[in-house]
């Protein structure tokens, strides 16, 4: 059951983020990022419910909560932002490179890091140089490619803190409760912030309400297909496969966006791609 658990997150997280795209573009990032995860916290009140509350939860824990939930709402609006303005075939793999930072706060707290994996880091920061490089080339397709990376690139980072922080708060939340926490700070930064920074948080238009639903019930999916796999008896086959969303996202564009990459982004985003499932291997597998 691990590889259809983690096959199912990873196809749910990679199509809700082609879908919150195609949304982003109608509307905008801030707007569409707000409805979507309004949707999402709605789906896992409704699973937190049917889980129950642990009677391990603390104010502490909460309170962490709370911080990574702004983390996670911070690398979410940047990524609804690189998707929207930038090419989702580089966007969506530089994004997945939370995993990796992820890793290095492991690292730095102290945690042991298999070998493989600091070299499996060092590959993904390798993937990363040159899907930013640009030639001297005035034609070079790839300097229309670059639109969106910085937003991706700092997308990881937000998202890398908060995957990397729910391992404090797991324990005593349980494995649904951070995630509607997070879910829950979403709506209340950008339904508060909206009026100072200027975005509107309106009410969509009804030909969009679809598409909308369906982004927050699938990445509702994703989440709960992803912890249903760890708690079972394979976590770490669930973990690799679900680190493959990028590859749905990335098809998905192919497919239906008719996305042209550079030679050599094609190979970045190879390199990415498999330094993600190696990092996703050595957390796990190798002792």
């Amino acid at each position: 059951m691990g590889i259809f658990w983690g096959l199912l997150a990873a196809f749910g997280y990679g199509t809700s983020d082609f879908i919150g795209r195609g949304v982003s573009v109608k509307l905008t990032s801030y707007r569409s990022l707000f409805y979507v995860h309004l949707v999402s916290a709605l789906v896992l009140l409704v699973v937190t419910v049917f889980d129950g509350i642990p009677a391990t939860v603390t104010l502490s824990s909460i309170g962490l909560a709370v911080a990574l939930g702004v983390a996670n709402t911070v690398g979410s609006l940047l990524l609804y932002r690189a998707l929207a303005i930038g090419k989702i075939s580089i966007v969506s793999p530089v994004t997945s490179a939370f995993g990796g930072v992820a890793l290095v706060l492991s690292l730095l707290a102290g945690d042991h890091i298999p070998f493989g994996g600091i070299l499996s880091l060092l590959l993904m920061l390798v993937g990363i140089v040159i899907v930013s490089s640009v030639s001297d080339a005035p034609d070079d397709v790839h300097r229309t490619g670059l639109k969106g990376l910085p937003e991706a690139i700092f997308a990881a980072i937000a998202i890398g803190v908060n995957a990397w922080g729910l391992q404090f708060v797991v324990g005593p939340l349980g494995l649904y409760i951070p995630i509607l926490i997070g879910r829950v700070m979403t709506v209340i930064l950008l339904g508060g912030f909206a009026r100072p920074t200027r975005q509107s948080i309106a009410l969509p238009p009804r030909d969009l309400w679809r598409t909308i639903l369906a982004a927050g019930v699938i990445t509702s999916i994703a989440e709960v297909a992803y912890n249903v796999g760890v708690k079972g008896t394979t976590p770490g086959i669930v973990a690799v496969l679900a680190s493959l969303f990028s590859g749905v996202t990335v098809f998905l564009a192919l497919i239906f966006l008719h996305e042209r990459l550079a030679r050599r982004q094609w190979v970045a985003v190879g390199i990415i791609f498999v330094a993600t499932i190696l990092i996703g291997y050595f957390q796990y597998f190798a002792v």
